[in-house]
């Protein structure tokens, strides 16, 4: 099954809306071209990573991520770590 049939399938479960389908895919299906633009610690990763003061909106991830395929699934996994990571020393900063 694609990627976008599988999203369609997902989200047509009552109470599956399409960032649980994309994580699902991404992680549990380790599908490798996933990109859920609207999670918010991608957001907060990539604004950092961008130096910029305002969140990027889920259009701009998009647009950001298309660089990234077919492995967009491997960019958000590191990410998700940069921003573990940045959280956990912010947090032993304090």
């Amino acid at each position: 099954m694609s990627d976008a049939d599988a999203r369609a399938m997902l989200t047509a479960v009552k109470g599956l809306g399409a960032w649980s389908a994309d994580v699902y895919l991404l992680m549990a299906m380790q599908r490798a071209d996933i990109w859920p633009a609207d999670d918010l610690a991608l957001a907060v990763a990539a604004t950092r990573l961008r130096g910029q003061e305002t969140r990027l909106k889920s259009t701009e991830l998009l647009e950001m991520a298309e660089a990234w395929r077919p492995y967009r699934s491997v960019a958000a996994r590191m990410l998700w770590q940069y921003y573990l990571a940045e959280r956990k020393t912010r947090n032993n900063s304090r």
